[in-house]
């Protein structure tokens, strides 16, 4: 749904747009596909600054940028962990 929904915001058809990566969102946030959720995010918020719907592209900004400071977090929090597991088997 993402690659239909840039496509669609590519060719400025903006509201099939909006609604392939509303409906990503939505099967994402039952599936546990963040990464994916904020790609849709991403393309939702630039199709409404296409259209200059200035409060819907902020709202979508904010979930954006929330989603993707909590996947590095998550991110981050893996890597630390790894680390450790290597130091204590003697990896690094």
């Amino acid at each position: 749904l993402n690659y239909l929904s840039s496509n669609d915001m590519y060719q400025g058809n903006y509201e099939e747009a909006i609604t392939h990566a509303e409906e990503s969102i939505r099967i994402c946030g039952s599936s546990g596909q963040e990464e994916i959720k904020e790609v849709a995010y991403q393309l939702l918020f630039q199709c409404y600054l296409s259209i200059q719907d200035e409060y819907a592209a902020l709202s979508t900004y904010q979930h954006y940028v929330a989603l993707k400071d909590s996947l590095a977090a998550k991110t981050k929090k893996r890597e630390d962990d790894l680390t450790k597991q290597l130091f204590s088997i003697g990896q690094l």
